[in-house]
């Protein structure tokens, strides 16, 4: 007995292949153009606006946000300008690539640490992909990315919430490598919450599982995280060697916004055992990877690291500071972020520099990265550390 095939259905089949084909032509060439250019070529051409240019180019931000997170970003708020005037012969069309936009969106705000508006962007996703019944796993994707800049903020209750339900849809749909992430994000969320065991237990399994299906990265970050909970239990020797091991397979595998990371979690490590002098070299590695990257947070904060170092080491930092404020004011850093880099300055200058103003710049810069608008205090023991 042949089943019969819907004419609708072969029609928007037929339809999506026509669409993949145009967009892989013009969203390639969009890719090869400047991001600047971008609005006055799509504007001036419905092709490169197209549906099939638009979902391209989704797939290509996707791929390229632990690359190029800066340029992703850029690239998403172009697209997002264009995603709701698409024309689609199914609603179900539609509302596939305005969420996929919201959520890539949301994960471009998330890695360049606006975790606070991407969980408003995850959330906008899952509202467009709940409209059809057929986008259950996306609404899943969208809840893991609003799971994790929850996590970013704070708000573990709801981020354990949000990543088991995303892994059980993940569990019930087979898909394998997502049902890991949201393991591994439910894991993040047990470290926040202190409970280090249960994390390091699920990042062990999360690994074994990524390791079997050959996603090297996957496995190097689960090995960082499961390093981190070993160092938090206190076994140090299992903790440094979990460290190790992630380093090499990023090392080997090239993510670009895993692997300074990892390094600086590494460089920490072998400070606490001494080698400060190869821990300052591998800081100010980092820091530069980061400012490459367009993560200014990340940047200020791990060279602020070098300057702890050094203070601890008994040495002078002047200069060190003089420098980040310059650094990160032609970075473009906030200009609260500046005044907290600034504040570190006048200390060193005074010679008044502690370990405890230099934890509360550092505390400054990561929150000041989620409220923008946020005003630098000095530490309330200022005058009395004088």
């Amino acid at each position: 007995m042949t089943t019969q095939v819907p004419d609708d259905y072969l029609f928007r089949g037929a339809w999506l292949r026509a669409a993949r084909r145009e967009g892989e032509e013009f969203g390639r060439n969009l890719l090869a153009l400047p991001v600047s250019s971008w609005r006055d070529t799509m504007s001036g051409d419905r092709q490169y606006r197209s549906y099939g240019a638009l979902a391209f180019l989704l797939e290509a931000i996707h791929e390229d946000l632990h690359q190029h997170p800066a340029v992703a970003y850029e690239r998403i708020v172009v697209v997002l300008e264009y995603v709701d005037r698409v024309e689609v012969p199914d609603p179900s069309f539609s509302a596939w690539l305005r969420g996929t936009a919201w959520r890539e969106y949301a994960n471009a705000l998330r890695v360049t640490k606006n975790p606070k508006t991407a969980i408003g962007a995850a959330q906008t996703a899952r509202k467009l992909f709940e409209t059809v019944a057929s986008l259950t796993i996306d609404v899943a994707k969208s809840e893991l990315v609003e799971a994790q800049a929850l996590r970013e903020v704070g708000d573990y209750d709801r981020a354990l919430f949000l990543a088991r339900q995303a892994a059980e849809t993940f569990n019930e749909h087979g898909e394998s490598q997502y049902y890991c992430f949201a393991r591994t994000t439910e894991a993040w969320v047990l470290f926040g919450f202190h409970q280090y065991a249960e994390a390091l237990s699920i990042f062990s399994v999360t690994a074994a599982d990524a390791e079997a299906r050959g996603d090297k990265r996957t496995v190097a970050l689960c090995l960082y995280n499961a390093a981190e909970c070993a160092r938090a239990l206190g076994e140090m020797d299992r903790g440094r060697e979990l460290n190790r091991r992630a380093v090499e397979l990023l090392n080997a595998v090239g993510v670009a916004t895993d692997t300074p990371r990892v390094r600086w979690a590494h460089a920490v490590d072998i400070a606490r055992h001494g080698n400060v002098e190869a821990a300052v070299s591998e800081l100010f590695t980092v820091q530069g990877e980061f400012l490459a990257l367009g993560m200014n947070t990340d940047a200020a904060t791990a060279a602020l690291d070098v300057v702890r170092l050094k203070v601890e080491n008994g040495e002078e930092v002047g200069w060190l500071c003089r420098q980040l404020v310059q650094t990160f004011s032609e970075a473009g850093m906030t200009a609260s972020a500046i005044e907290a880099l600034a504040y570190l300055r006048e200390e060193a200058k005074r010679g008044t520099i502690t370990a405890n103003k230099i934890v509360h710049v550092r505390t400054h810069l990561n929150e000041v990265a989620r409220m923008p608008a946020l005003i630098f205090l000095p530490p309330p023991n200022d005058e009395e550390e004088r």
